[in-house]
């Protein structure tokens, strides 16, 4: 909104956004053009509203359409809840969880989790699944949970003969049980600003497959705890990362890495953070 003295960029640079998703014709639509001026009224250089942000990732974004001084954006931390989990609760969840499905100690659990199918990937996710060589699919199941519409994905893992290997649980209460039986996280979003649930997978020692599109994925990065598949995505180079890693899961250290980053870095607390800049902000004024 016009004459905001602090804006919380909750969501992706929309003029990025819908250069990304949307056809051309959309740039002619009154809904755009709204959208468009309000969102040049707090970005454009020389305004005066601060910005605050939950990820650097659309910086790049608001500086090639608007030209945003650096001093008016404001990185708040992820805001993750801090985790803590033992063995033996690890190891009741992955009991509960296995006899749930009805999938034996050893096969694989592929985790998806999120609203917003299609915006998140799922249909690669499908296609990821049956890609993999038989004996690897064989003793692989992916699990998707999210209250989103299954229909049209449901369809597509039928036509690829994968129906049998994919799970939709719809939403659910006890995702983070999910995390800590899970094998890995795959989440090859085709747009998203934050991706809070990569760093919720590393809280629980889980690795994750996801695409450079997510903001936070460069904390996947960073801690060495999964892969990041570039831009522009490559459904088959996507299929071979996640036989890789499949194949690798008992080898690796992606686990420790994981529990290692969220234990030493600042991913916490964001609400303090975003009260304590209100606060100077407005002895300012």
């Amino acid at each position: 909104m016009p004459g905001l003295d602090i804006y919380y960029a909750a969501d992706a640079c929309y003029q990025a956004k819908t250069e990304r998703l949307k056809g051309s014709w959309f740039r002619w639509t009154r809904r755009f053009r709204h959208y468009r001026d309000w969102e040049e009224a707090i970005f454009r250089k020389g305004a005066s509203t601060h910005i605050l942000l939950i990820t650097p990732h659309e910086v790049p974004d608001y500086n090639r359409f608007y030209q945003t001084e650096e001093a008016r954006l404001h990185v708040l931390p992820p805001g993750i809840q801090r985790r803590e989990f033992s063995e033996s609760l690890k190891r009741d969840a992955l009991v509960r969880v296995r006899k749930e499905l009805s999938i034996a100690e050893g096969k694989n659990i592929l985790l998806f989790v999120g609203r917003g199918f299609r915006t998140k990937g799922l249909d690669r996710a499908i296609r990821g699944m049956a890609s993999l060589p038989q004996q690897l699919r064989l003793n692989s199941t992916l699990v998707v949970l999210g209250e989103s519409k299954p229909g049209r994905f449901k369809v597509l893992a039928n036509r690829l003969e994968v129906d049998d290997r994919v799970l939709f649980l719809g939403g659910r209460k006890d995702v983070y049980d999910f995390m800590l039986a899970a094998d890995m996280l795959v989440h090859p979003a085709y747009s998203e600003n934050t991706g809070t649930v990569l760093l919720e997978a590393l809280t629980a020692g889980l690795p994750v497959l996801t695409t450079d599109t997510c903001g936070f994925s460069v904390h996947i990065n960073q801690a060495e705890a999964g892969f990041v598949i570039p831009s522009p995505f490559d459904q088959n180079y996507y299929n071979q990362q996640l036989a890789r890693m499949i194949e690798q899961k008992s080898s690796s250290s992606w686990q420790a890495n994981g529990l290692k980053y969220t234990a030493s870095q600042e991913l916490y607390d964001r609400d303090a953070h975003a009260v304590e800049f209100i606060e100077k902000i407005a002895r300012t004024k």
